[in-house]
């Protein structure tokens, strides 16, 4: 069967796990760790914060745990690939020889019941940093496979195996911070970059389509969709035409998308404790899609997993068919409820769920996450004048709008799109002046347009006053884009990191 790689990188929160909280699965000598469950999150989430925790340990090869993170998958899915991670660490003494000890498993929905290991046990062999806390990784790891269900939860215990005795010392783990970029090995920046564990799920290409309501807390429902969804394809077109007079027929003068609306009929006969068995469930089911789907709430998304493999997802709101008609028939039945539910998407596009990453450093190869892009597109930063070119395709059926993230030393800075002629230049008041570990953040994406420094309040600063008269916040054309950085003054420590959803016309 052909597979493919779907990338899924999560942030080691500091925000509280809100749901039932499972006991330890791995093998630990002590589980006596002060941080109670935290939400594994799809963003980085909640404060930076970091805490000394005790182990006590008098033995040699003590596990010890200092937290665990929770997310609740949104549907089903055969999982295996591969695990890595950058964590915030550090140790008080050396004498703790203290290495990474990671155990990931999935529950059956929100019960305490084993429903595979995705990891088991791993202990590394790598020593945390000692004494400030660093960013660390202990390499790739190849995953178990495990089938897993929508409403399961991925639950990552993370700890240390300590090989002498530690009573006088500590462990410290980083959690929270929503700074840019995330976390690299061996960066001391753990309060403004935050923690990370990422994924790469090597994943079958299904033959039939799943979709999922993602609501405005990021929580999954799988929707039972039947016949008669309309409206997810071509979106609704605008025509600006002007008619010449003693002429026929008139003169297009620009053509746009509209926002638009799609229908989907769903069957209500599931609840979040599985499938509805009496009339009870079967309310209970009613009034958790209704909460889920609340408008006033904010925006959702719906998440389509195509007949080809991939996923895309439009950010919309709910805006009819949940008021119910509750006749008996067609529509109804005692355990079970069809709705046909409008949506309305202002932005009509569909996106890819992944952001494509690329990350650039002085004579270094970048990453790509994922392959979106021909490896042989490799920006290289010079010491000296940074001018380089590369292509960037981006293989999206419209405009695309990148998050650039930049970080010092360099000035002169001037981003280029030599496919269009357009430019982004931060020369006025004597030009940006980037020191080491200074970071600008460009965001050109529609309703956002920032262009900030140290881009964590308070210490954020509005760059606009930099930026010269003939530049523009430039998307990526749909294809091939000519991409060109300049940038004087640059070391090993800058780094130039580019983010972008490629948005398609249809799911």
């Amino acid at each position: 069967m052909p597979t493919t790689i779907v990338t899924e990188r999560f942030y080691i929160s500091n925000d509280a796990y809100a749901g039932t909280t499972p006991s330890y699965k791995g093998t630990w000598d002590s589980t006596a760790t002060p941080l109670g469950p935290r939400n594994l999150a799809t963003t980085p989430s909640g404060t930076y914060t970091s805490s000394a925790l005790s182990p006590a340990s008098t033995a040699a090869d003590y596990d010890y745990v200092m937290g665990r993170w929770i997310h609740t998958f949104s549907a089903n899915a055969d999982l295996e690939g591969t695990v890595d991670w950058v964590f915030g660490l550090a140790e008080s003494n050396t004498s703790m020889n203290a290495v990474h000890h990671v155990h990931i498993w999935v529950s059956q929905g929100a019960t305490d019941t084993v429903r595979g290991t995705l990891l088991a046990d791993s202990v590394g062999a790598t020593e945390f940093p000692s004494p400030a806390l660093t960013g660390q990784t202990d390499g790739p790891k190849t995953l178990t496979p495990v089938t897993v269900m929508a409403g399961d939860r991925l639950i990552v215990e993370v700890g240390a195996r300590i090989s002498s005795d530690s009573t006088a010392y500590t462990l410290h783990m980083a959690r929270g911070g929503t700074g840019t970029p995330d976390l690299t090995n061996g960066s001391t920046s753990v309060s403004t970059q935050p923690s990370w564990i990422e994924f790469d799920w090597i994943v079958p290409l299904v033959v039939d389509e799943a979709i999922s309501w993602i609501d405005a807390d990021g929580v999954g429902t799988v929707l039972g969709v039947s016949w008669g969804v309309a409206g997810r394809f071509m979106p609704p077109v605008k025509f600006e035409e002007e008619e010449i007079p003693g002429l026929a027929g008139s003169v297009v003068r620009s053509v746009r998308h509209e926002a638009r609306e799609f229908v989907l009929p769903i069957w209500i006969d599931d609840s979040a404790l599985g499938p509805v068995t009496t009339e009870e469930e079967l309310r209970i089911a009613m009034r958790q899609i209704v909460a889920k789907m609340d408008p006033t709430r904010g925006a959702g998304k719906i998440r389509v997993t195509s007949p080809v493999g991939d996923q895309r997802e439009i950010s919309c709101y709910y805006r009819d068919g949940l008021a119910i008609d509750e006749s008996l028939g067609d529509n109804t039945g005692l355990l079970a409820q069809k709705a046909a539910v409008v949506f309305r998407a202002f932005d009509p596009y569909w996106t890819a769920v992944s952001d494509v990453v690329l990350d650039f450093t002085v004579g270094e190869v970048p990453n790509f996450f994922p392959a979106f892009v021909d490896p042989s597109a490799v920006i290289d930063l010079t010491s000296s004048e940074v001018l380089a070119d590369t292509t960037i395709n981006n293989e999206g059926d419209v405009l695309a709008w990148p998050v650039w993230n930049l970080t010092g030393p360099g000035q002169e800075i001037v981003l280029r799109n030599e496919t269009t002629g357009k430019k982004l230049e931060l020369s006025n008041n004597s030009g940006l002046v980037l020191g080491l570990g200074e970071t600008i953040t460009i965001d050109t994406r529609p309703g956002r347009k920032l262009i900030t420094k140290n881009n964590v309040l308070p210490e954020q600063e509005n760059l606009f006053p930099y930026v010269s008269d003939d530049s523009s916040l430039w998307p990526l054309e749909r294809g091939a884009n000519k991409v060109r950085l300049e940038m004087t003054g640059s070391t090993e420590d800058s780094l130039l990191q580019l983010n972008y959803k490629p948005r398609y016309l249809s799911p």
